[in-house]
């Protein structure tokens, strides 16, 4: 088993393309790991083993229980998934998910008497139906909520025919679906009311955490050091399974082995304990107290860089409630040394950056000495790097990825279990959404709605359908601002139009229906039509693949409107399919052609350099919060 472990292979997500994945079937998939932009990853060759066990958060399973019988089956649906996702029918961290809830189902299946799942449709079909079964009972007991039910059980119903295509038995054919929860049974059961309370509990915690630590990192402090949280003083120590000597921590600790004295933060003497345990506990000791002189000799010693990304994730909660920034925008927030604060308003200023798109953040006055400590924290954390983004994403000591990569999803929650556990098991764990409403319904207190819509850097329409319950008065003016808004970038946009978007057209204004698209209709007032129509052309040159990226930016930003997979696929799969094979034939038509193409996807992607039409259309998906 040790052995298996020891021979596990990464791979990235983001690193198969077209040129590579056709090696696909070369690699080893009883040791493949998968690991997406967000550093999360999945152990697929798990699956290939029946027996299988958890030793801390990582999988073990027993080497003599390796079915090869299994190992096509998984690396269809890897290679279908990966072929998706390169396609541009589906995105990373959706994959990623899929593939998590395609495991879990399998861990699910062996350890519950269906080791043969993979085997046969028949086994498969049995472990489907006890497995809904099981989500059922954990549903009907508000164990999980109904989404999370549905989610559980998609990936494996939905791709039940793609792991036995030459099966003729309906696998799932009698199987009730998990619905979805609709908009109204959601709304029906969201009261965060108690839980918007938990931030007068949150938010001081965090403060202190990244005070504390940023001013330990940054004003180059030794071992040990006092931190102050609201609850109690603890001694930082070098150690990064147990970096803080709270009450918490103590109590895990066996005291018969205590070797730091938690009054006055030092380390015992060997006399201090009984001569049963003197030998256990010296080389302990010994071994900490040569950890306490590297750590104290070495100003970027890792347990340090530990140190101040543990802070960095604090500020990041403290930055999510003040400034109530979405996800997404805190992941790609870029920096700029070049910034200014000004003053905005009675106890609020706003901050600009102005990096390659300048960024305006809102935050309360008493919180700008907090933000410039941060920059020190930002800057100790990269070094000489020069990293683009606000926010750093790993921790130093990480496998997988370096300090230098982008912030990875749900930091928040992660962050908030790893106070948990390491300090106080009483502090509740919060997310960016309930941070985001915490802000909203405090700048509601003293601004009209749209002031505080402005503030919490989302649309009137965002705060309306997800942070308040507005009276009717309320409603109609908020919805009056909203349509006087939508208006004027409407017209904003038609003059932007001078020319086609993508491409260019042979004979406007007699459009011509291409046979293999049978649901979109040419129409040369609607763009959409004119990839579908028979006079459009596009030319392999730099200004159509600038053109072609933008509006496959613009399709992906405006995704969310779709509730189920099934409008998604139907809306969407014909416009993405035709565009990325626009592109496939540009970039296959040279070497040259293949690079500029590369280089352009990394423009219109990474630094966001769209056409003016497209940017346009972008900027009024954010403001109307919905596709075009």
């Amino acid at each position: 088993m040790g052995e298996v472990l020891k021979s596990r292979k990464h791979y990235k997500i983001n690193e198969f393309t077209y040129l590579n994945v056709s090696h696909f079937y070369n690699l080893p998939i009883h040791s493949m790991v998968l690991v997406s932009e967000d550093k999360r990853s999945v152990f697929v060759g798990a699956l290939a083993f029946k027996e299988k066990g958890r030793r801390g958060t990582s999988v073990s399973v027993v080497a003599e229980s390796l079915c090869d019988e299994r190992v096509p089956v998984i690396q269809k649906y890897i290679y279908e998934g990966l072929g998706r996702k390169m396609l541009g029918g589906i995105r990373e961290a959706t994959f990623i998910t899929e593939v998590q809830d395609f495991v879990r189902f399998g861990f699910w299946a062996d350890a519950n008497g269906h080791q043969d799942y993979l085997i046969c449709p028949s086994a498969y079909r049995k472990a489907l139906i006890a497995y809904t079964e099981m989500l059922n009972d954990r549903l009907r007991n508000k164990e999980i909520s109904q989404n999370s039910a549905s989610s559980s059980q998609r990936v494996p119903f939905d791709n039940s025919h793609l792991l036995f295509p030459e099966n003729t038995l309906d696998i799932v054919g009698g199987i009730q679906r998990i619905p979805v929860a609709t908009k109204m049974q959601l709304s029906a059961n969201k009261d965060n009311t108690k839980r918007l309370g938990d931030i007068d509990i949150v938010f001081p915690y965090h403060t202190a955490i990244f005070r504390g630590l940023a001013k330990f990192v940054c004003g180059g402090y030794i071992f040990p050091f006092k931190l102050q949280l609201p609850k109690e003083d603890c001694w930082v120590i070098p150690s990064r399974r147990g970096f803080a000597l709270t009450k918490q921590q103590v109590e895990k600790t066996d005291s018969r082995f205590r070797i730091w004295d938690i009054q006055t933060g030092e380390l015992k003497k060997i006399s201090d304990f009984p001569t049963a345990n003197q030998k256990y506990v010296s080389e302990k000791i010994n071994e900490m107290a040569e950890a306490l002189l590297a750590a104290n000799a070495d100003h970027r010693h890792d347990i340090r860089q530990f140190l101040a990304k543990f802070a960095h994730d604090s500020f990041l909660v403290m930055f999510e409630a003040v400034t109530g920034i979405n996800e997404s925008d805190a992941r790609k927030m870029r920096w700029s040394g070049d910034y200014t604060i000004t003053r905005k308003a009675i106890g609020l200023k706003s901050v600009k950056h102005r990096a390659n798109k300048q960024v305006e953040y809102f935050i309360t006055d008493i919180f700008e000495s907090d933000l410039k400590l941060f920059f020190s924290l930002r800057q100790y954390l990269v070094g000489e790097h020069d990293y683009p983004y606000f926010f750093v994403g790993q921790y130093a000591r990480d496998q997988l990825g370096s300090p230098l990569e982008k912030l990875h999803a749900s930091v928040i929650l992660r962050h908030g279990q790893r106070v948990k556990n390491n300090m106080d098991n009483t502090i509740p764990i919060l997310s960016y959404q309930l941070l985001r409403e915490y802000r909203s319904k405090e700048l509601l207190k003293e601004n009209d709605p749209e002031i505080a819509a402005a503030l919490s850097n989302h649309t009137v329409d965002t705060l309306a359908n997800n942070y308040i319950k507005p009276s009717v008065a309320e409603a109609e003016y908020e919805l009056t601002t909203y349509y006087k808004k939508i208006v004027v970038r409407v017209d904003e946009v038609r003059l932007s139009l001078t020319d086609t978007p993508a491409g260019a057209c042979e004979d406007y204004g007699h459009p011509v229906k291409l046979l293999d698209v049978a649901s979109v209709e040419p129409d040369c007032k609607n763009f959409q039509g004119c990839l579908f129509c028979d006079h459009f052309v596009v030319h392999a040159r730099r200004e159509d693949i600038v053109k072609l990226n933008s509006l496959l930016f613009v399709v992906f930003s405006s995704t969310d409107v779709c509730d189920t997979p099934e409008i998604y696929h139907a809306i969407y799969d014909p416009i993405i399919n035709k565009v990325n094979s626009l592109l496939k034939g540009i970039s296959e038509l040279s070497p040259e052609m293949a690079s500029l193409c590369r280089a352009v996807e990394q423009e219109v992607f990474v630094q966001e350099r769209l056409t003016v039409y497209w940017a346009h259309c972008n900027d009024f998906i954010s403001l109307i919060g919905s596709s075009l």
